[in-house]
């Protein structure tokens, strides 16, 4: 019986010691951070069609590239015009379609997307046909005068707009610098879920020399325990 019960203690000691350890890195490691908008939209002085919204109509889809900094959980969509958001790996692979329904003109929860860290991505808003014309307003970074303003999120960098024509393909727009504006179409909300920290690595394989190291001290009792006779 003693003999059980010291083995039963190097059980306990090895577990304890593997779930602390693994209590302390698994939020490190998976966490992922607050919901964030993508891009953030300011309007300008009297509304989005107010005086000095500049505004246009375009066939086809309206959108934007970039290249998120970490891997990003895509928790919910934005359009402002058309019914559908579409993201992209480069720009000729769609990767999910969502159909946009909300009324109210807010962000739309959806199904979760994961996209990785250092891949280039579009995102695009239209109609699922493609042949209706989308009501658009310029947006610029540079904070003109009059005209409406945007920010992306630290995650989310090199920005550029694009036009998405009936026939497939993407053009940037506005041609002149879409870098610095773009015609409000699409946006989205995210998570961003950073990978693991060399302290959270170092802590993990800490507890798995532990573990190791204990389940070995536990095989070396049990033969001595039970060895034949």
């Amino acid at each position: 019986m003693k003999d059980f019960g010291k083995l039963f203690q190097l059980w306990v000691c090895s577990l304890v010691r593997f779930a602390i350890l693994f209590a302390i890195t698994l939020p490190l490691s998976l966490t992922a951070q607050g919901t964030l908008n993508a891009l953030t939209y300011i309007p300008p002085s009297g509304g989005v069609f107010g005086p000095g919204g500049l505004r246009s109509y375009v066939v086809g889809g309206v959108g934007w590239s970039f290249v998120p900094t970490t891997d990003l959980s895509v928790a919910a969509i934005y359009a402002y015009n058309g019914t559908q958001v579409s993201f992209w790996q480069g720009a000729s692979q769609i990767i999910t379609n969502f159909d946009y329904t909300s009324s109210s003109g807010s962000f739309q929860p959806v199904t979760s997307l994961l996209l990785s860290a250092g891949q280039t991505y579009f995102v695009s808003a239209q109609n699922s046909d493609l042949s209706s014309s989308l009501n658009v307003v310029v947006y610029s970074s540079q904070g003109q005068s009059g005209l409406a303003t945007f920010t992306n999120s630290p995650y989310i960098t090199q920005f550029a707009g694009y036009q998405f024509s009936q026939s497939g393909q993407w053009s940037p727009n506005p041609a002149g610098d879409n870098s610095n504006f773009f015609y409000l179409g699409p946006n989205f909300e995210f998570q961003a879920v950073p990978e693991p920290t060399s302290y959270a690595l170092l802590l993990l394989a800490i507890g798995l020399w532990c573990f190791g190291r204990c389940a070995f001290r536990i095989f070396l009792h049990d033969r001595k325990i039970f060895r034949p006779i």
